[in-house]
């Protein structure tokens, strides 16, 4: 997948216009990529709209009420098109929360306190091949795993 190519596809998933749209302008700010971006209010919107589109990142918020969770969207859209690199994103880092979303198919975990540099550091670990989780997540994630 290319810089400033062919554009990437993009699906921002959460429940909160304002920090959808956010999260669009500060995709919209990072100039060394090319983004072609949609949102989704849902994670059942989120489901519908891979099914019938090509998605290449999606970024699902955990808590979106009612309905689904990120998790159970992760989940479903996987099993629809196993291709698409899914970030969990949430406000929270809490182990069990991230654990849901990464054994639902996540490749990684954002808290929402990111900034543009972040998201292209998370991009590109993904882009070859990686995982990637915001500072401190893992280690969280592996101390809750070690009891």
């Amino acid at each position: 997948m290319s810089e400033k190519n062919e554009p990437l596809k993009v699906l921002i998933v959460d429940d909160n216009d304002f920090l959808r749209d956010s999260f669009q302008s500060l995709l919209e700010r990072l100039s060394n990529f090319n983004f072609e971006i949609r949102q989704a209010a849902s994670g059942e919107a989120a489901v519908e709209m891979a099914r019938k589109n090509n998605f290449d990142y999606i970024f699902t918020d955990y808590n979106m009420r009612p309905g689904i969770t990120g998790a159970e969207a992760i989940k479903l859209i996987k099993a629809i098109k196993p291709g698409v690199k899914i970030f969990g994103v949430s406000s929270f880092g809490e182990p069990w929360l991230v654990e849901d979303m990464i054994s639902a198919g996540a490749n990684g975990f954002l808290v929402k306190n990111f900034d543009a540099a972040e998201i292209a550091v998370a991009i590109k670990a993904v882009q070859e091949g990686g995982s990637y989780y915001s500072p401190g997540v893992k280690e969280e994630l592996e101390r809750y795993n070690s009891f």
